[in-house]
């Protein structure tokens, strides 16, 4: 059997692949392990790999043509998706700023400001919103599964997808994670890590108001 023959290496090869392109998912883990920890990372990962799980579902069942048939659907999922997206961005610039100005001196007699550290579960819902609310990753699931899921494909083989898709996500999200909150990493970024949150964040905001657009004109047509 080649490899065109096997839909798992296919399928796991053209994931892959996605996974490593940069958009929001990555962005995301850059994110948190700049500004967070490697355990708030991790839980990133998880939940956007959670995401990709409910996608990969979605898709399987046929509900993710439903929702790309229906405008109204649509178009709420965009400016929901969208909306958390400007959200992320805009949180991201203000952690940006106040990382500039801890690894600054500070003013006389300015008093440090402590440092919020949201939850494992919060982290955990913006990974999972920060993929399900994407409405591209609709689009990439419905493409991706069409050449080699049919409606005679078994229970067992569409569970074996879907553990292959969430499997896969979680290596790498992980792997990502793990090596940008390791010390060595962390060292080397030094005072790069306002300007990378600063880039995160630009890259949240400009995909945000893609998505907002793309929704609005769904409405428009």
């Amino acid at each position: 059997m080649t490899f065109m023959e096997h839909p798992f290496l296919i399928i796991g090869a053209t994931h892959l692949i996605a996974l490593m392109s940069p958009g929001p998912d990555a962005a995301l883990i850059v994110n948190n392990s700049i500004r967070l920890s490697k355990e708030k990372a991790l839980w990133a990962a998880f939940g956007i790999s959670c995401g990709i799980l409910v996608h990969t579902i979605l898709a399987l069942t046929g509900m993710s043509v439903l929702i790309q048939e229906v405008p109204w659907i649509k178009a709420v999922l965009q400016f929901c998706g969208g909306s958390f997206l400007l959200y992320l961005g805009i949180s991201s610039l203000k952690s940006a700023r106040q990382h500039h100005s801890f690894t600054t001196a500070p003013s006389e007699g300015q008093p440090a400001q402590p440092n919020i550290s949201p939850n494992s579960m919060t982290i955990w819902f913006q990974g999972l919103a920060t993929n399900v609310l994407n409405p591209k990753a609709l689009v990439y699931f419905i493409s991706i599964f069409s050449s080699v899921v049919t409606v005679s494909s078994s229970f067992t083989f569409k569970a074996l997808m879907a553990f292959e898709m969430f499997g896969l996500s979680m290596l790498w999200f992980s792997f990502l994670a793990l090596v940008l909150s390791s010390s060595s990493v962390q060292q080397k970024l030094g005072r790069m890590n306002a300007a990378i949150l600063s880039l995160t964040g630009v890259l949240f905001i400009a995909v945000g108001c893609a998505i907002l657009m793309t929704g609005l004109l769904t409405i428009i047509r």
